[in-house]
């Protein structure tokens, strides 16, 4: 267990996030990832909008997340799932998302 948390709540912004583990052949090497429950307390705390920055700035396992505002004058719900494609020694990172973010 690498630590993080896989639900939650942030209970001052409203902001919540669940994640589950996506299977794919191809995962990171356990001293370069980042553990997706990471993933999770940082949407807790900056946001669904901050998804793509993380992911750019970080190696991550396949995943699924929900993610939004639970309360508040616009609740929103987004979706997104990352599967990291297979590195190669030259680009050293490849990545493919899809990203639904609920406009």
């Amino acid at each position: 267990v690498a630590g993080g948390t896989v639900l939650g709540l942030n209970s001052t912004t409203g902001r919540f996030a669940a994640l589950t583990n996506c299977r794919s052949v191809v995962q990171w090497k356990t001293s370069a990832k980042t553990s997706r429950g990471v993933l999770v307390e940082h949407l807790l705390n900056e946001g669904f909008e901050s998804l793509r920055p993380f992911l750019d700035a970080k190696q991550v396992d396949p995943f699924h997340v929900v993610a939004g505002t639970a309360f508040g004058h616009e609740p929103k719900l987004s979706y997104a799932w990352h599967v990291a494609a297979e590195p190669t020694e030259e680009q050293g990172e490849a990545e493919e998302a899809q990203w639904d973010d609920g406009d």
